[in-house]
């Protein structure tokens, strides 16, 4: 007696294998055009990417390995150095070579430890670095993983940076897809492009050394920014967030490990902001805390003064056009060298 009747199985067996062919064309086809999209979405973000922030970090990072000359400066932080120092005209004020590695606040002091660090593994380690940051960065939480992820590292590089925040296999699986898939992971800047008409040239610009200059300044822009900032001022009171505290420790131990002296500046500031009361006492606030941060490291200084900037020549109001960039690198200049006058050449 036939306990089960495998008729029904066996037809479908034989179907499945009469309909493999066009299902194995369909997978074929499916997987050739995915991969031609995707290959495509290189070629799109390569010459049209409207996300600046990824551009910028992409080629710091890529400049803090591919350039092997050991700069006497090392300038670290966020975009108001990425715009606000230019190292050919610190090399003519000091005589001292200068790498600008700056990328963009969100990015914490994270960014800075690691670009450090990269400089050091690469047998590059400078004599000094400084330190820019716009005042609201110290108390940010969170830095933009995305962001970091953009840094050209292998599987195994990622394994030599201070795990500031986890860098486990999880980490480098999210790289590997953000670098080699990004029809998924940068579809936000692909619809943009799409939108906007297709290829255009990247407006990002840089210098050989790492400086992006800024032509055009944008008043309404920085009012608009200034009103944000008081808004800001006005809620909040200054508590440094726990990774940028990290990050900068580590960094003081670098410095102080490899001899390198260490400076931190403020960004420059619209001139209007710096006079409010409110900006005044959360500066003073922020300066205080990083004053006691390097306390205890003897080759560290942070510079008290503000640099402020009239709104003519601001995009906003830590972003400054390549006038006022040449006499803030002066300033950040003259502060570094009349403290340590030994270390200045005759100026080229």
């Amino acid at each position: 007696m036939q306990l089960f009747d495998f008729t029904h199985f066996r037809a479908l067996r034989s179907a499945c294998k009469n309909e493999s062919p066009r299902w194995c064309l369909i997978v074929v086809c499916l997987t050739a055009t995915l991969v031609t999209a995707n290959a495509l979405a290189f070629v799109l973000l390569t010459n049209s990417d409207t996300n600046v922030g990824y551009a910028v970090v992409s080629k710091k990072w890529a400049l803090a390995s591919s350039d092997k000359t050991q700069s006497d400066v090392l300038i670290v932080g966020d975009s108001s150095g990425d715009q606000g120092i230019d190292p050919e005209a610190f090399e003519s004020l000091s005589g001292l070579t200068a790498l600008n590695l700056c990328t963009f606040g969100d990015l914490l002091t994270v960014d800075d430890l690691w670009l450090l660090e990269r400089r050091i593994l690469e047998g590059a380690a400078p004599k000094h670095v400084i330190m820019i940051h716009v005042y609201d960065m110290w108390h940010r939480v969170d830095p933009n993983l995305a962001a970091l992820r953009q840094a050209p590292l292998s599987w195994s590089q990622w394994d030599q940076h201070t795990e500031i925040i986890p860098l486990g296999t999880a980490w480098k699986l999210r790289v590997l897809l953000d670098r080699y898939v990004p029809l998924l992971s940068r579809r936000d800047s692909l619809r943009q492009i799409l939108l906007r008409g297709g290829l255009m040239q990247p407006e990002t610009t840089f210098t050989p050394r790492g400086f992006r200059p800024v032509s055009k300044v944008n008043q309404e822009r920085t009012r608009k920014d200034r009103t944000q900032h008081l808004a800001f001022l006005g809620a909040n009171t200054f508590h440094p967030s726990a990774v940028n505290e990290a990050a900068l420790e580590r960094v003081l131990s670098l410095c102080e490990e490899h001899s390198i002296q260490f400076w931190l500046f403020n960004s420059p500031v619209e001139a209007e902001l710096a006079r409010s009361p409110l900006f005044r006492d959360y500066h003073r606030e922020v300066i205080d805390w990083l004053e006691e941060q390097v306390r205890d490291f003897p080759n560290a200084t942070v510079n008290r003064e503000l640099y402020t900037v009239s709104i003519e020549h601001c995009e906003r109001v830590d972003h400054i056009d390549t006038t006022a960039a040449s006499e803030y690198t002066a300033f950040v200049s003259e502060r570094v060298f009349s403290q340590s006058p030994t270390d200045r050449l005759p100026a080229k």
